[in-house]
Formats: structure tokens, sequence, C-alpha cells
């Protein structure tokens, strides 16, 4: 049981149930009322009401380089912020990087480190070598990642792109 104080602001129309403590992220729950609960009025619930309800499932809030970034330079971190806490070793097995350059794709591998100490939401991701000059690097939590509490996942894949600078180029001079 969560819940040990309650309640009645109007003891006519609802009960109120608070919580001991902050419920755990992305927990599904299950709330029953059993049959023969009695009312005010004396009646009686003459079956069972049983409903759930989830608290909100890992998503990213923020990624820098920002989606659509341009010129990035080549060693850059990514830091992935989430609305709760995440541990950087198990939510890396649910990142990838893909690295789109000169027709190619590569899937470079990357350290992941926490982003953030204070609050222990953020995933810094350091490749392990430079990207290429000119890509188009994507960026992809897939659906199944979770955080720390709970069991539940995002449960829908979250991806963000950047682009790195190219070489330089002479486009010509404007006429003023």
């Amino acid at each position: 049981m969560l819940f040990s104080s309650r309640r009645l602001p109007d003891p006519r129309l609802n009960l109120t149930f608070q919580p001991d403590k902050p419920l755990p992220h992305a927990t599904l729950f299950t709330v029953r009322v059993s049959a023969g609960t009695q009312a005010l009025d004396g009646s009686r619930l003459a079956a069972d009401r049983v409903w759930t309800f989830e608290t909100p499932r890992p998503r990213v809030v923020n990624i820098e380089p920002s989606a659509g970034a341009r010129f990035v330079e080549l060693d850059h971190t990514i830091l992935i912020e989430f609305n709760q806490p995440v541990d950087p070793v198990a939510v890396s097995k649910h990142i990838s990087l893909e690295v789109s350059a000169q027709g190619s794709k590569t899937f470079p591998a990357y350290t992941a480190v926490r982003g953030d100490t204070t609050h222990q939401r953020s995933v810094r991701l350091r490749p392990t070598v430079p990207f290429a000059k000119g890509a188009s690097v994507l960026v992809r939590c897939l659906a199944s990642l979770s955080g720390v509490e709970g069991t539940l996942s995002m449960g829908t894949e979250y991806t963000s792109s950047f682009g790195t600078y190219g070489d330089l180029a002479f486009l010509g001079v404007a006429d003023s």
C-alpha cells in the first residue's frame, strides 16, 4: 500500500488519497475499490471498480547539439537530458549514433558518462573517434530505453540529427 493518509475535501463528493512519498517514475499502478465498500448514504458498491494509471515514462527533454544544428565540431560530445534519472551504462545499450558522410554510413562507438551529477537525468556521449567533416549525425534513442525507476520504457523512439562542419570552400565574391 502506497497511501496512508486520506483527505475528505467534501465528504459528500469524493475521497482523496495522498501518497506517503512521490510515486516512482515509469510505473503502472492499478487501483481497486472492492465490492461492498460502503458509501456515506449506506449503499454498497455492487462490484469491484478497477482502473490503472502510469507515472511519466522516460523522455528526452533536451539534446545538445540541438536538432538541426550545423557546423558542429568534429570532436563534439552529445548531451541528452531526460525527464527523470537514468543510468548512463544502461541507457547506452538503447542509444545509437549513425554518421552519414560521403555516401557511406557508419555507427561509431562511444562511451556514455553521467552528464549531470546533481539530478542524474542526463547522459553525455563521447564518440571514440572524431566525426567526419560534412557529416550528418543521427542520434537514436530506442523505444526500449528505461530510467532507473519503474519498469516502463520510453515507448516511442526519439531521433535528432545535426551536421558537422565541412571543408573550407570559396563560394565567390558578392558585388556590393
